[in-house]
């Protein structure tokens, strides 16, 4: 994991339905869920704590436990904040966010995610600088800013609030829950899964692909198992994008292998309909090993987003006439 501070921002002036596109199925980062409401207390070994009266609204993140606040953003909206220890005044700029967040009355929670904690997370979401925030809601990412934080949040909050409630995300933290009160078991992970997140949390891909391979050639059949072994493929693959691989792309239209790297960018960025169009333009203008390459990831596309995403279906269709 490697970060750099920078004066760069991405702030966007209005969010649009078209913010959520779709993402990459970020449960790649973690197969099975952790408890993100016992995060919440904690604080990062380096970060500062939140104070007790919001700790409710804040939960610290790691590779393991993202899939928790994946499924937390389809009630309430999650505020990623992204820092690193090697980027002094980072993780303070994070914080920062506290009091917008607590100030919404449960709508939204601050997820602070520390770099040298969750690798995966940074390398899904593409990070150049730290700080950075990205927004979630409903699993899909909205981003914020990278660098210079935004001077106007109030605007910001507003605007996402009006983006969740267009897509139904409409619930809130509840008020706390009492101590006599059990908490839910979880349910166990295999070993297969806990071995496959430890590779994945250092950057061991091939190691998580040789994981899921085993567990599929003993059962075939395995959704979980597929769907690692494909997460686990697209992670190796944008780990070492070459310089310039968009220009690369844009510049010739038969270049299959940088078409198909700008498509997993895409997906991995949440741009799921641009990587589908670049897919079904390449395979409905090439023929032979090229165009069913191409064919080919589009597919393993299809099975990242999941089936209920609203462009596959569509996409689906075009690949059909495209092929017949």
């Amino acid at each position: 994991m490697s970060v750099q501070p920078g004066p760069s921002s991405s702030s966007p002036s209005a969010f649009e339905s078209a913010a959520l596109r779709g993402a990459v199925d970020l449960s790649a980062l973690a197969d099975r869920a952790r408890s993100a409401a016992s995060a919440s207390a904690a604080s990062s070994p380096s970060g500062s704590a939140p104070a007790a009266d919001s700790a409710r609204f804040v939960v610290d993140v790691n590779d393991a436990s993202f899939e928790q606040v994946l499924q937390l953003s389809h009630q309430v909206v999650v505020m990623v904040g992204l820092y690193a220890d090697q980027v002094p005044g980072s993780d303070a700029a994070i914080d920062d966010l506290l009091p917008f967040v607590a100030a919404r009355g449960g709508r939204f929670v601050l997820g602070r995610v520390r770099g040298e904690d969750a690798p995966g997370v940074f390398q899904a979401f593409q990070l150049q600088t730290v700080p950075a925030v990205v927004a979630l809601i409903k699993g899909q990412p909205v981003p914020i800013y990278q660098g210079m934080p935004p001077a106007d949040w109030d605007d910001i909050f507003t605007q996402l609030t009006s983006l969740a409630d267009e897509h139904g995300v409409t619930g809130s933290v509840p008020a706390g829950e009492s101590d006599d009160e059990p908490a839910a078991e979880e349910p166990a992970s295999s070993p297969e899964e806990d071995a496959a997140l430890e590779a994945i949390g250092r950057g061991d891909y091939a190691e998580a692909q040789r994981i899921w391979q085993g567990v599929l050639a003993e059962r075939p059949a395995d959704a979980v198992a597929r769907q690692g072994l494909l997460n686990a493929q697209l992670l190796e693959r944008i780990a070492d994008v070459p310089e310039g691989i968009r220009e690369r792309a844009a510049g010739d239209a038969d270049d299959i292998e940088a078409h198909l790297l700008v498509a997993d960018l895409d997906l991995t960025n949440g741009h799921v309909e641009d990587a589908f169009t670049r897919l079904l333009r390449f395979v409905a203008s090439h023929a032979g090993d090229e165009r069913e390459a191409a064919r080919a990831r589009l597919v393993e596309h299809f099975e990242l987003v999941g089936p209920e995403h609203p462009a596959v279906g569509p996409a689906r269709r075009r690949l059909a006439a495209a092929l017949f």
